[in-house]
């Protein structure tokens, strides 16, 4: 990534911006699912009371990661399309890295979802186990 990459914490302001990247980045990666599963006020909802670190270049934010601190569990992140690819999603979890301070790092990923779970193993993540949740069935990941 050629410009420099800010890592914040959330702001009041930023609200909006993250609400349509949520909505709009769930609607491109669950295509398997109906579009009207997904809306503007599930951020909101779905990130309530976690903690929230942005990535922002040149003034515009182009991913987000949340962590339920209290179960050590990265539970979004998401970077915009435009953006993919340019390191951010590792940034963003290096961010998460430091601020937790303890380990293990968990989190749970939809296991249709592979270019995410190739994206964390990566990272290191390795699969600790499997789980279904209604239709969905979901590989819980975790980072020592």
């Amino acid at each position: 990534m050629d410009s420099e990459v800010e890592i914040r914490r959330v702001k009041d302001s930023d609200t909006s911006v993250l609400a349509e990247m949520y909505c709009r980045l769930n609607i491109e990666t669950f295509d398997w699912m109906p579009k009207n599963t997904f809306s503007i006020s599930d951020f909101e909802e779905d990130t309530q009371g976690e903690e929230i670190l942005v990535a922002v270049v040149e003034d515009k934010i182009l991913g987000f990661v949340s962590l339920l601190v209290s179960e050590n569990l990265i539970h979004q992140l998401y970077v915009d399309t435009s953006a993919q690819g340019m390191g951010l999603g590792k940034t963003l979890l290096d961010a998460v890295v430091q601020l937790t301070e303890q380990r293990p790092l968990f989190l749970n990923c939809r296991e249709k979802n592979e270019r995410a779970i190739n994206f964390y193993k990566k990272y290191g993540f390795k699969t600790e186990s499997q789980m279904d949740n209604n239709s969905d069935s979901y590989l819980r990941l975790v980072l020592d």
